[in-house]
């Protein structure tokens, strides 16, 4: 692994990103290698299993890497408690106790870091939100470019932390059309 990161941070100059995975500690209930199984939330024996692969990502990138300022860390990835389909990168994924158990994780991970003697009393967090137009949301490429943009809206609409779009996965389902498509890309 560390061949292939430092040739892409010397040569390139790109910034390696590395993620905790949250499919196998269970953190998914809808994607993934564990579909269905979303025993991560409130589970301690869970978190430390988490917090173990953290600590293991951390030690790399300070004791071995070589280059500590270019791995952020994604402590969780598409962090899912919903069981319905039709919530999959939106906002009802997480109830506010699992957005809670979430957040505590999210902190320890900083405090792990060493980074959160950096952050002010009054640091926000930035939430990245991802959205899919498959797994049940019948879009195609007639539909996706308005479901784009209300999901865009929708996404601003609690006002308690900043919202980035993280990602747009775009794999309409039936009908496709690639013209209709590279207008919604």
């Amino acid at each position: 692994m560390k061949r292939p990161a430092d040739h892409a941070i010397e040569t390139d100059l790109w910034y390696t990103y590395r993620s905790g995975s949250s499919r196998a500690p269970g953190m998914c209930e809808l994607a993934g290698e564990a579909v269905r199984y979303g025993s991560w939330f409130y589970s301690d024996e869970k978190l430390e299993l988490s917090y173990q692969a953290i600590d293991a990502v951390l030690s790399y990138i300070q004791n071995v890497s070589g280059y500590i300022g270019a791995y952020p860390i994604a402590p969780a990835n598409e962090a899912v408690e919903s069981k319905d389909p039709g919530t999959f990168g939106t906002p009802c994924t997480l109830s506010e106790k699992a957005a809670d158990w979430l957040l505590k994780y999210y902190l320890d991970v900083i405090e792990r870091a060493g980074a959160a003697s950096q952050l002010p009393t009054s640091a926000k967090v930035v939430i990245g939100i991802h959205h899919y137009y498959f797994a049940g949301r019948k879009r195609d490429s007639s539909n996706i470019i308005p479901a784009m943009v209300e999901d865009a809206k929708e996404s601003q609409k609690s006002g308690k932390s900043p919202i980035i779009i993280g990602e747009w996965s775009i794999e309409s389902e039936p009908k496709n059309n690639l013209n209709k498509g590279g207008q919604a890309l």
